[in-house]
């Protein structure tokens, strides 16, 4: 089976309230160094709207738990665009809630931002070879750091918007505010223009060409590594807020400035004043060699390093 190499960075994550699924959204993995995080959309696992506080659901459901998907994998190969793979996915099952009932999620440390943007610190060990595909907070050596964007240019949304399936759908958009007030962060995210589904909220972005690209300068690159190009842009997160179900679909993009700033800056997301913890616990997950049995494969937590915030 062969598949692209930027399907395999979209992760399915599955809600629930104990043993009831309440919702089905996108992440992914996100490196940086030698630590591991994963990202998705804060109102994915809060099941309460970023903006106005409101649960998302009539009867007032959010999620305690959360199911990761993440890609086991018996035979794996490389090519400049598509990788070779005999793969299963397999779910990590993860408490959204630790020590004292706080959220294992960090968030933006400037409240104000109210970025829907929420990040988990993750470890996987064990027997089981599994590819989390991770995407990198700096540009890696197969993405094309300054391939340029502009208003109009066409963006991918890599996302699971008919719920779970074996491999994200890749919606098509056009990005609809300019660009460079999102790099200079006078804005904190990109307004892309396209149709909207639940589910995709949380998905990874990108730009996307094929042959050849315009770089920053407006000079026309054909790279010799790859028939492809692409540049990871951000994290989407649903539609701006709007008065009715009639109003132009406009979604939101946040960049990947904002992950960079949570994972060195974010703190414990805590909504209480009066709760204001220092330090926050990494779990690790165990994996078992992978079976038939169960919905999901149960895993090993353990913690493995606390990080101290604000010392």
């Amino acid at each position: 089976m062969i598949i692209h190499r930027l399907s395999l960075t979209s992760t399915p994550i599955r809600l629930f309230f104990n043993d009831t699924e309440l919702a089905v959204g996108t992440g992914f993995f996100v490196n940086r160094g030698e630590e591991q995080f994963f990202v998705t959309a804060w109102h994915n696992l809060t099941g309460r709207h970023r903006w106005t506080g409101k649960c998302l659901r009539s009867d007032a459901s959010v999620p305690n738990l959360a199911l990761i998907g993440v890609r086991y994998y018996s035979r794996i190969s490389y090519s400049t665009d598509q990788k070779l793979v005999d793969e299963k996915l397999l779910w990590i099952r993860v408490p959204l809630y630790g020590e004292s009932n706080l959220p294992i999620w960090l968030v933006h440390s400037d409240p104000t931002i109210n970025a829907d943007v929420a990040v988990i610190p993750f470890s996987i060990t064990g027997e089981t070879p599994v590819d989390c595909a991770p995407i990198f907070v700096s540009p890696s050596k197969d993405e094309i750091g300054d391939m340029a964007y502009r208003v109009g240019s066409d963006i991918f949304i890599l996302g699971y918007p008919f719920g779970v399936e074996p491999w994200p759908t890749w919606k098509r958009g056009t990005i609809a505010s300019e660009p460079y007030l999102t790099e200079s962060q006078q804005v904190p995210f990109l307004s892309i223009d396209t149709a909207i589904r639940q589910g995709l909220s949380g998905s990874p972005v990108y730009i996307y060409s094929s042959g050849s690209y315009e770089n920053e300068d407006g000079i026309t690159r054909f790279p010799k590594e790859a028939s492809t190009c692409h540049r990871f842009l951000g994290i989407y997160t649903g539609r701006r807020p709007t008065s009715s179900s009639d109003d132009a679909q406009i979604g939101i993009v946040w960049g990947r400035k904002i992950i960079d700033m949570i994972i060195s800056e974010g703190q414990p997301d805590c909504r209480s004043e009066d709760i204001q913890p220092k330090a926050f616990s990494v779990p690790t997950y165990n994996l078992p060699k992978p079976s038939d049995a169960g919905p999901y494969h149960p895993v090993t937590r353990k913690t493995t390093k606390v990080v101290h915030k604000d010392e």
